[in-house]
């Protein structure tokens, strides 16, 4: 399934402007991360896997994104 939606924005000097709106992802507050981890999960649904192993910071996006699809 595909969240990021694409909105047109208006003209600006002659160029069509549009928005990635990846805050309507529905989890973890959207955001690259949230877009990215959906690729990573599908992959791991259809692999069979039952296990994530990641790593970063105490306060990394990246983990808490993967956390919250865990």
């Amino acid at each position: 399934m595909h969240y990021t939606l694409i909105q047109k924005s208006g003209v600006l000097n002659d160029n069509r402007l549009y928005i990635k709106r990846e805050d309507f992802i529905p989890f973890s507050f959207g955001g690259n991360k949230a877009r990215k981890a959906v690729g990573f999960f599908k992959e791991i649904l259809a692999g069979g896997y039952d296990t994530v192993v990641t790593h970063g910071s105490s306060s990394s996006n990246h983990c808490r994104v993967d956390s919250n699809l865990a």
